[in-house]
């Protein structure tokens, strides 16, 4: 407050919250009829849904500054199409708007996972009916290129921390699978796992584990493993004959978001990093699927995390003296 020749002249400030960063999980879900995505706070609340649209929309994936996903959807096949099978990719911003399509290859494109750079986005294309490769492409959908190309199927890449390697699950026999590791300098492929039915890495934020679905038999387990390979820990034993699958490791490296199938259709679930506090988030019963992570407060307007701000007004005010 100042006092200028019989004026009291107020000038409020501007006031910036900044929360401490919270996470939030975008996933796949039929709960509405057809196949969209949400979002949720990571405790299981607010869930909101993210697309409305004829094509069935899959796949989440959120950019490093939170401000944009790019996702699978057969939208573009929509118009009286009963069976859509071509999926492609897709883009909007975090709050669901400016949707732009991205790939327009004839096979369907999926598993997009984004670089930690923000510089590229790798995924999962169909070359032949039977035979999917590794592929990556700029954040607007150009410049695509083959990351690795082969005879048997390459599946669901994911980029480790540092962008020198991307974590995927390769065919090796018979129709089992094994997780690998491509070195991106050298394009060096190495195996991480020797299971046969191991599936879906998710690296740590630090770079230095991965947690992978197994399946043994009847059920299907998560484990964690060093990314070098080794040091192999059992996360989680489902009940006889039901399996959990897709982990996300959290931003802040504490816990792991996965899905479940043992209340008879497809849950949400989260366990801490070490394997305590098994909670279901979603309790739904329709089918939700595919959780990834992003901070919540990230892409929901232009200062990033920034919560709420109040703008106080000029504010003049006649006194009485002469001061």
């Amino acid at each position: 407050m100042t006092i200028k020749g019989g004026w009291i002249v107020v000038v409020a400030c501007y006031l910036t919250i900044h929360a401490v960063a919270e996470e939030a999980i975008y996933f796949m879900s039929d709960r509405d009829g057809q196949t969209e995505l949400y979002r949720m706070t990571a405790n299981g609340r607010g869930v909101t849904r993210m697309t409305d649209h004829n094509g069935e929309d899959t796949a989440p994936c959120v950019s490093p500054d939170g401000r944009w996903v790019v996702f699978g959807s057969t939208r573009h096949d929509d118009a009286a199409t009963p069976i859509k099978t071509s999926s492609s990719l897709y883009r909007m911003k975090a709050d669901g708007s400016d949707v732009r399509r991205l790939t327009f290859h004839d096979l369907p494109d999926t598993a997009p996972s984004w670089s930690l750079d923000g510089e590229w986005i790798a995924f999962q294309r169909n070359v032949s009916i039977a035979n999917s490769d590794l592929y990556r492409m700029r954040p607007d959908g150009s410049d695509v290129q083959p990351l690795l190309e082969s005879p048997v199927n390459e599946l669901a890449p994911k980029w480790t921390p540092d962008g020198s390697r991307i974590l995927f699950t390769r065919e090796v026999n018979g129709g089992r699978t094994d997780i690998f590791s491509l070195e991106l300098e050298s394009r060096t492929v190495e195996r991480l796992t020797f299971g046969e039915g191991s599936d879906q890495p998710s690296p740590s934020p630090d770079g230095s584990r991965f947690v992978y679905a197994h399946s043994d038999g009847d059920i299907v387990s998560l484990f964690v493993a060093d990314v070098g390979g080794g040091n192999t820990e059992r996360l989680t034993t489902p009940t006889r004959r039901f399996r959990h699958w897709s982990p996300a490791w959290s931003l802040d490296g504490g816990r792991i978001a996965f899905v479940s199938d043992e209340a008879f259709n497809r849950d949400i679930l989260l366990i801490q990093a070490n394997g305590d506090d098994l909670r279901n988030l979603t309790r739904h019963p329709a089918d939700d699927s595919y959780p990834t992570w992003t901070d919540a407060l990230r892409g929901l307007d232009s200062a990033g995390k920034l919560l709420f701000g109040v703008w106080g007004t000029l504010k003049e005010f006649k006194t009485n003296s002469n001061r």
